[in-house]
């Protein structure tokens, strides 16, 4: 709750100012209503971000603040702000746009696999999983095992079968080499709470501060 006033007052100082706000700031404010269970004003700044401009980890936050509110759709429709897509994911072509390299991490992709696989949306499930190729650096085992499962657990044992012989081995061939894969293997499932990570993120709202002094002139 700190974090929020102390973002929010910084902000209100910039604007009263006339200070553009900047990307630094607009990714504190995300992140301080994203952990707030703030929807609305999530969605509103969101909405005044330049394309390219939200951090991969502020993204994991907004999603995994709708997927525990049981707002799916508004998830996935974030997600596809940030990434470029349009809603309905099925709707979309393949995205291709390597420029959107880095802009979502696993933890986004594998919470939003997970539902979409569990709420049985398949085809939007799997588009999300073949947009990990173009968005991450390589595709983690431990990924397709996510869709796998989910898609078990919800009862579709066909489409389980069927994406891992899809996926297997454009997976495996995406692979770093034996010491980065090993320590990949390593990264948690429980994905909610590193996304959600103080020590990941708190930086981010600790500089906003340095924002407004940064611009302040020197008398």
């Amino acid at each position: 709750h700190g974090d929020r006033t102390g973002v929010e007052h910084a902000y209100a100082l910039m604007v009263q100012r006339g200070y553009d706000p900047g990307a630094r700031t607009f990714n504190a404010l995300l992140l301080a209503f994203a952990r707030g269970n703030d929807v609305e004003a999530a969605e509103q700044v969101l909405g005044e971000m330049a394309a390219g401009t939200v951090r991969a980890s502020v993204v994991s936050a907004v999603v995994h603040m709708f997927l525990r509110q049981r707002m799916l759709d508004r998830a996935v429709a974030a997600y596809a702000q940030v990434v470029g897509r349009t809603v309905p994911l099925c709707a979309s072509a393949r995205l291709v746009q390597e420029e959107k390299s880095g802009c979502v991490d696993f933890y986004a992709l594998a919470m939003l696999v997970r539902a979409l696989a569990l709420a049985s949306r398949v085809r939007d499930a799997e588009l999300v999983f073949e947009d990990a190729f173009v968005l991450l650096p390589c595709v983690p085992r431990r990924l397709l095992e996510t869709l796998v499962e989910a898609l078990e657990d919800a009862g579709l044992m066909d489409d389980a079968q069927r994406c891992l012989r899809r996926f297997m081995r454009r997976v495996e061939q995406c692979q770093p080499p034996v010491d980065d894969a090993e320590a990949e293997e390593r990264l948690p499932l429980s994905h909610f709470a590193y996304a959600l990570g103080a020590e990941r993120d708190s930086a981010v709202c600790d500089s906003v501060e340095c924002d407004l002094a940064e611009r302040e002139p020197v008398e």
